[in-house]
């Protein structure tokens, strides 16, 4: 009984580790902010207060950007146009991919509904190893490096 209840406790640690996503939003978030330091603009605001409670993930000069999974993609629209709103900034999003097929289908929706209503988003992706791509779309320019 006892070998048994080690080797159950043993396959839990494990289904544990083997499907845990292993880093939070804020982890990419990082890792954004660190490359939009480096390639474009210098010191950026993270997590910050806007009027009527609500908090963007990312302030630029330029940009107020959401940071979200995936499978959020339509909730990143949202909040994206809001902060870029009250922020007076232009909307962007930063998606983050999980590896297989899914995300290629969320980042499609995310660019079907940019073009169809003519939305001036910034779009970025970010994988699981923290490669960070900018996505072009119709009507979108490359943003300016440094």
């Amino acid at each position: 009984m006892k070998k048994l209840f080690t080797l159950i406790i043993f396959v839990l640690f494990l289904s544990g580790l083997l499907f845990a996503e292993g880093y939070k939003e804020k982890d990419y978030q990082k890792k954004f902010v660190t490359y939009l330091e480096k390639n474009y603009y210098g010191k950026i605001e993270t997590n910050k207060r806007l009027e009527g409670r609500t908090e963007a993930d990312i302030l630029t000069k330029e940009y107020a950007i959401e940071v979200d999974w995936g499978e959020k993609w339509y909730q990143a629209i949202g909040l994206s146009l809001h902060y870029g709103l009250v922020s007076r900034r232009k909307p962007g999003i930063l998606l983050i991919l999980k590896k297989g097929g899914k995300n290629n289908i969320y980042l499609k929706r995310l660019i079907n509904v940019i073009v169809k209503y003519d939305l001036n988003f910034h779009l970025w992706t970010i994988d699981l190893d923290f490669k960070v791509s900018e996505v072009q779309y119709p009507k979108r320019k490359p943003m300016p490096k440094k």
